[in-house]
């Protein structure tokens, strides 16, 4: 039984993953670099439904505009 949940959790993962990557490469990422920021983004998205009693509304929101903003910067060597 704990496997089967576990599949399903995995599965839900990988399906929620797909589109964040696939949501980067839209924005003109190359496949690889869209994925790296497809995972950390969902994972901040994981990571506040986790820590839901972390900070106000406004501090929520800052979070999120920081994450967004930092998901679309280009980067620099």
């Amino acid at each position: 039984r704990d496997e089967m949940a576990r599949q399903a959790v995995d599965a839900a993962d990988a399906a929620r993953l797909t589109y964040h990557t696939q949501v980067f490469k839209a924005l003109g990422f190359a496949p690889a670099e869209a994925s790296l920021r497809g995972f950390m983004v969902y994972s901040y998205e994981v990571g506040e439904s986790l820590l839901t009693r972390q900070g106000t509304a406004a501090h929520k929101q800052a979070r999120a505009a920081f994450v967004e903003r930092l998901a679309k910067l280009p980067l620099t060597r």
